[in-house]
C-alpha cells in the first residue's frame, strides 16, 4: 500500500513497482488505495512489464482509470480475483467500461476473471445508466460472485437493473449482493423480492438503509425465505421497529425449520401485499 502523492511522486511509485516491488512475479495483494498522483496508465505499465500472475487482490481507490488501462491490468494479471475501484477515480464513464469488460461472450466467458468486485461511492455515483450497464454485464457473467455497490446511488430504476440479472440464474453467479444505502424505496425492493425466487446462487443479500416500508421488507424477506438458499438478510436501518420485527419473524422461521412464506406468498409480496406470519 502507498500514501497520497503528487504526480511526480505518483510516477515514481509506478516507477519503484516496475524496477524490483513487482519483480520476481510473487505479489498476491496490491493496495494503492489514495496514492492519488498514480494514473491508471501507469499501473498498467508497471503490472504489465513486471508481470503479475500470482496477484490477487488489487485495491485502486482514487486512482484514474481508462478502458484500455482496465484491459491492460486484467491482462497482466490472469489470477485477479478481487478488485476494488471507485467511481471518482473511474471518472465519468466508469460502469459502461468496466460492464463492458465483464460481459462474457456466447460461451458466457467474461474477460476477466474477477470473482470479487467493490466499487466505493465518490463524487460521482454509478446512478442509473451505469448500473443498468452493469445489470446487463451481469447477465452473460457467470465469473462474479461477489458486487458490493453501497452507497452508489442506484435508486429503484438501478436497483431494478441489477435485480433483472438476479433473475437470470443460468449466467449471473453471484453468491453476495450489497446493495446497501442506495434509496431503492419500495420499488427497487419489490423488483428484488421477484428476482429472489430465481436467484439461486445467491447467499448473502445486504438492503441496509433503503427507507423500505413495512410491505417491503416482507417483501424481501418472504422471497428469500421461498428461494430457499440465502444465508445472510440485512435489512437493518429501514423502517424502523418493521424491519426489525421482520427480522425476528425469520429467524424464528427458520428456528422452528417452517417456511414464513410460500413461492405463492412470496410472488404476492412483489406487489405489497405480504403479512407477518401468523397474521395472514
Amino acid at each position: 500500500s502507498c500514501p497520497a502523492a503528487s504526480a511526480q511522486e505518483g510516477d515514481g511509485v509506478a516507477q519503484g513497482a516496475q524496477d524490483g516491488a513487482l519483480r520476481g512475479s510473487e505479489v498476491q495483494y496490491l493496495d494503492a488505495t489514495g496514492c492519488t498522483g498514480l494514473t491508471g496508465a501507469g499501473v498498467a505499465t508497471a503490472l504489465s512489464q513486471s508481470g503479475c500472475p500470482q496477484l490477487r487482490c488489487l485495491k485502486l481507490g482514487g486512482v484514474p482509470l481508462s478502458l484500455n488501462a482496465l484491459r491492460s491490468i486484467f491482462a497482466a494479471c490472469p489470477a485477479l480475483e478481487e478488485m476494488e475501484v471507485d467511481m471518482e477515480g473511474l471518472r465519468i464513464h466508469a460502469a459502461k467500461e468496466l460492464a463492458g469488460l465483464l460481459v462474457g461472450d456466447s460461451n458466457s466467458r467474461a474477460c476477466v476473471a474477477v470473482r470479487t468486485l467493490r466499487i466505493r461511492p465518490a463524487t460521482i455515483n454509478m446512478g442509473i445508466n451505469g448500473a443498468a450497464a452493469l445489470g446487463a454485464a451481469l447477465k452473460t457473467n457467470w465469473r462474479l460472485q461477489a458486487l458490493v455497490l453501497a452507497k452508489n446511488n442506484l435508486r429503484p430504476e438501478g436497483v431494478t437493473s441489477i435485480a433483472a440479472a438476479l433473475a437470470a440464474p443460468s449466467s449471473c453467479s453471484l453468491r453476495m449482493l450489497d446493495l446497501s444505502s442506495n434509496s431503492m424505496g419500495d420499488a427497487g425492493a419489490f423488483a428484488l423480492a421477484s428476482a429472489l425466487p430465481e436467484a439461486r446462487s445467491l447467499w448473502v443479500l445486504r438492503a441496509a438503509g433503503n427507507d423500505l416500508s413495512q410491505s417491503a421488507c416482507w417483501a424481501v424477506a418472504a422471497a428469500a425465505l421461498a428461494a430457499q438458499n440465502g444465508r445472510v438478510l440485512d435489512l437493518r436501518g429501514n423502517d424502523g421497529h418493521y424491519a426489525d420485527k421482520v427480522v425476528r419473524e425469520v429467524a424464528q422461521a427458520l428456528a422452528s425449520g417452517t417456511q414464513a412464506a410460500s413461492a405463492g406468498a412470496a410472488a404476492s409480496a412483489a406487489a405489497g401485499a405480504i403479512v407477518p406470519h401468523g397474521q395472514q
